[in-house]
């Protein structure tokens, strides 16, 4: 029988104790015998060697390709013809490798098995909602790890000699230097193979095997959510939309690396950015290309450094302006008075709640008498794990038996109103600003996350976890 035949004749998906039926994909819609006979197959025998095989009568029935699709996804999963072809496309690949010395001789970015391995992995990490793809080169293989829901996962392990070709093509996608490997190197391209297209953020590093690559999976515009879809709680949300309705004042977006500060703070500048208003952005790097947005690089080999930058852009007539980051003295200095003078400033601070960021400014050099002048708000947020909405948490193959899938943000929003403000510029401390703001309404990251806890929307676990 023809490999391509052979390929025809599909696993089964039904099986009682007297028989076992079989199908078999017919795009034409015939009676399987007619289908089979027509491209070579003896049905005959072809029932006969699986009785014999299964110790059990045999039935053949044809089956249109959706059909089947559906019935294997019901019975198996759906990641069983995924997983079949990324174990032929391994096997491939380590075929084309076997032998080989990790030099020029070995398959280059343009190899087509190397790029449908690429393509591949992308694709996978895609459907499984990762945030990020790493490639870390070891003594005895590459590593493929993806990150999901927050957690590192081991997904496959390849010839070490794949690591080069693997890079190149990566290389070659992201216009980075191919031949430049004693160096880091980052760029940035779009993978739209993938249903929903990806913006992929490339970082190299030389390591001790080799390269590691870095790949940030980024939504593309199309995909930004709005503010509601945020897993906001009501009260936060309203008080979070007053401020950034707001014609000036400064927003701060803070929490560590990871906890989706960047996607909030884009849902936040779709809202805001319209045909009637200038908004710009300064950003190291851009991360999601929004449409109505002046969106503009750092870049520090030409000067142009986040001080630089936002002093450029306040000449550009702005009524937003979005800050990456606030890293300096002159930067957050600039921001609070660009805030004072009739710009709405939404920008970006690494602390771990709202109050702290606060005083992260004033260590930073910023008058108190201006920031409490300036400030609207600040949301602090974290991530946590979501129940799974398929088994509510009892664990299912959808969850892997965790109970837990995909992730949903715990938010703290400090609003600052005038006892606030009159705190800030009386040089109050951070316990008796975190009095007032709790006076003033706030919630803390801990009662955000208890209140969804209680709405069965995550765990205690997971709570104390990202917010204690």
């Amino acid at each position: 029988m023809e490999p391509t035949t052979a390929n025809l004749l599909t696993p089964p998906f039904e099986r009682s104790q007297a028989d076992f039926m079989g199908a078999v994909v017919d795009p034409t819609g015939t009676h399987a015998d007619h289908f089979l006979t027509r491209v070579g197959v003896d049905i005959t025998d072809v029932r006969r060697q699986l009785s014999w095989m299964l110790g059990c009568d045999v039935t053949v029935e044809p089956v249109p390709a959706p059909h089947f699709q559906e019935a294997v996804e019901q019975v198996y999963g759906t990641d069983l013809v995924g997983a079949s072809v990324r174990g032929e496309l391994m096997h491939e690949l380590a075929e084309r490798l076997q032998g080989m010395p990790t030099t020029h001789h070995t398959p280059t970015g343009d190899d087509h098995v190397v790029i449908r391995v690429v393509d591949d992995l992308l694709t996978q990490a895609v459907t499984m909602d990762a945030s990020d793809v790493h490639l870390e080169p070891g003594r005895q293989g590459l590593a493929v790890r993806f990150r999901v829901d927050g957690r590192l996962l081991v997904v496959s392990q390849l010839p070490q000699a794949a690591q080069p070709a693997l890079t190149a093509r990566l290389k070659v996608m992201a216009a980075l230097d191919v031949a430049e490997r004693r160096s880091p190197q980052d760029g940035r391209f779009r993978f739209d193979a993938s249903r929903p297209p990806v913006d992929v953020r490339v970082s190299t590093l030389p390591a001790l095997h080799g390269e590691t690559v870095v790949l940030r999976l980024l939504k593309t515009n199309a995909a930004i959510p709005n503010l509601d879809a945020l897993d906001f709680r009501e009260q936060n949300l309203d008080r979070f939309l007053e401020v950034l309705e707001r014609p000036y004042g400064l927003l701060l977006i803070t929490g560590p690396t990871g906890s989706g500060k960047s996607l909030t703070t884009f849902s936040a500048l779709k809202r805001r950015a319209t045909s009637t208003i200038n908004a710009c952005t300064l950003e190291d790097p851009v991360e999601y290309e929004l449409p109505g947005l002046n969106q503009t690089q750092v870049n520090r080999k030409t000067g142009l450094d986040f001080a630089a930058g936002l002093r450029a852009l306040l000449r550009q007539d702005p009524d937003v302006l979005m800050i990456g980051e606030i890293r300096d003295r002159e930067t957050a200095q600039m921001a609070v008075r660009a805030a004072m003078t009739g710009h709405l400033v939404i920008a970006t601070l690494h602390t771990n709640d709202a109050v702290t960021a606060v005083s992260r400014l004033l260590d930073m050099g910023v008058e108190a008498i201006d920031l409490a002048a300036a400030l609207g708000g600040v949301l602090a947020q974290r991530l946590v794990r979501r129940t799974c909405k398929a088994c509510r948490g009892e664990g299912c193959d959808a969850c892997h038996g965790s109970g837990l899938r995909g992730r949903m943000a715990l938010h703290e929003f400090l609003q600052a109103d005038r006892a606030f403000r009159a705190g800030v510029q009386s040089g109050q401390g951070v316990d008796g600003l975190r009095e007032l703001a709790e006076a003033g309404g706030m919630e803390t990251l801990m009662e955000d996350g208890q209140a969804k806890v209680a709405e069965g929307l995550t765990t205690l676990a997971e709570v104390r976890a990202q917010a204690a």
